[in-house]
């Protein structure tokens, strides 16, 4: 007989209604050392806004919920953390860094036993460079490819599959098999 999907009461936020409780936990099931304290909060703000009145997942007990919440902020944390910093320095270049032109070198040396170069040489013996001048349009729009989806959010989502998909507790549950 097929068991029909139940309603777990337990949410995100009943269970860490507040941050304190978090990081104790986060206390003892974290691995990472790259996390700080105020990486955890800003995780646990985040994951109150998403995820705050959403039952946790049926097939999970609470412990094992827990494991699986912290294994994902391990695995994923420290990159998130590198990737957040990194949108940051981008968020904050100036023009002149987003417009900075590049240069193409090109090196031949006819001697083997020297690597040629990656600076611009008066005494090599060939040497072709090519200097690259962006327009603005073009360094706005490589600044915009790379920032248009924010870190956070692909991270947090990431935490979707620990909440369940029913969160309807006063609503019955129909299901049915369909013939084909």
């Amino acid at each position: 007989m097929p068991v029909a999907p139940k309603y777990n009461q337990k949410t995100f936020n009943g269970i860490y209604s507040n941050y304190t409780d978090f990081f104790n936990d986060a206390s003892l099931f974290s691995e990472s050392v790259t996390l700080l304290e105020a990486d955890y909060k800003l995780i646990w703000f985040r994951l109150t806004a998403y995820y705050g009145d959403n039952p946790i997942n049926t097939y999970l007990n609470e412990p094992r919920w827990k494991m699986k919440l912290f294994s994902i902020i391990n695995d994923y944390g420290p990159e998130w953390k590198r990737k957040l910093e990194i949108q940051n320095t981008l968020r904050t270049l100036s023009e002149d860094d987003i417009l900075k032109n590049s240069t193409a070198l090109y090196n031949h040396s006819w001697n083997p036993n020297t690597e040629p170069s990656t600076e611009e040489l008066d005494y090599i013996n060939e040497q072709n460079v090519t200097k690259y001048k962006k327009s603005k349009m073009e360094g706005y729009v490589g600044l915009y490819t790379i920032l248009r989806s924010d870190i956070t959010a692909n991270f947090i989502k990431k935490f979707q599959k620990l909440f369940s998909k029913f969160a309807l507790p006063d609503k019955p549950l129909y299901l049915y098999e369909d013939d084909e």
